[in-house]
């Protein structure tokens, strides 16, 4: 997430420091427990503070967040290929390149480079993948017999639920999601929800331990 923001702040030609952007994705994450785009708003008023305009700040953010819907839906495609029971893949893989192809035209008119929307997707990947692994690890932790492909066809789970603002944190959207797919790929609904929520739990506890060495770190500022 740093260096997603680390690059968004070059497409809006400002700077921003390694710490400031960790600041800012804490700050942010915490800002999405509330029933409105927090992270959004937060990338958007730092990237103004730094010297974006509004204008530039928020579109550049938005595609950025649509770029995550690309790639989730391509990547989790991808993956579904041999547990797919549905034949849901090649529509994922559609909808995932349809979304690429639409955000690298955006992209264009924002006169981003070629080379940084290369890293912007590949952060993205990484992000999807990362999410995927802890995904494998708390079906692991609940005994679950799970194969990582089927794991990383519920990707799009985090993103959507990311993605849906008007539920604090996306709360049970991302599970509910995760629920739907897990049939499609092989797996329980009810296996799937639960290692989802798990996933959610962890990785709130990263966040507020995180914000707790920030407000440690820097008393004065957060008061």
């Amino acid at each position: 997430s740093v260096l997603e923001l680390k690059i968004l702040a070059q497409l809006n030609q400002v700077k921003l420091s390694v710490l400031k952007s960790l600041e800012i994705t804490i700050i942010g994450s915490a800002a999405n427990m509330l029933p409105l785009p927090g992270a959004t708003i937060v990338r958007v008023a730092a990237l103004q503070n730094a010297g974006s305009t509004m204008v530039r700040s928020t579109s550049s953010t938005v595609l950025v967040g649509v770029i995550w819907i690309g790639v989730a839906f391509s990547y989790a495609g991808v993956w579904m290929a041999d547990v797919d029971t549905r034949y849901i893949s090649p529509v994922f893989i559609a909808i995932g390149l349809m979304i690429l192809i639409g955000t690298w035209l955006w992209w264009r008119r924002l006169n981003g480079s070629g080379l940084l929307f290369g890293w912007i997707c590949f952060t993205k990947m990484l992000m999807v993948l990362v999410e995927s692994i802890a995904l494998y690890l708390c079906f692991y932790a609940m005994d679950v017999s799970a194969d990582f492909a089927q794991v990383s066809g519920l990707a799009v789970s985090g993103v959507l639920g990311s993605a849906v603002s008007i539920v604090p944190a996306g709360l049970g959207v991302r599970e509910g999601v995760s629920a739907a797919l897990s049939p499609i790929v092989g797996l329980s609904a009810a296996l799937g929800f639960m290692a989802t929520f798990l996933n959610r739990l962890i990785g709130m506890s990263v966040i507020v331990t995180l914000a707790i060495l920030l407000t440690l770190r820097k008393p004065q500022e957060t008061r």
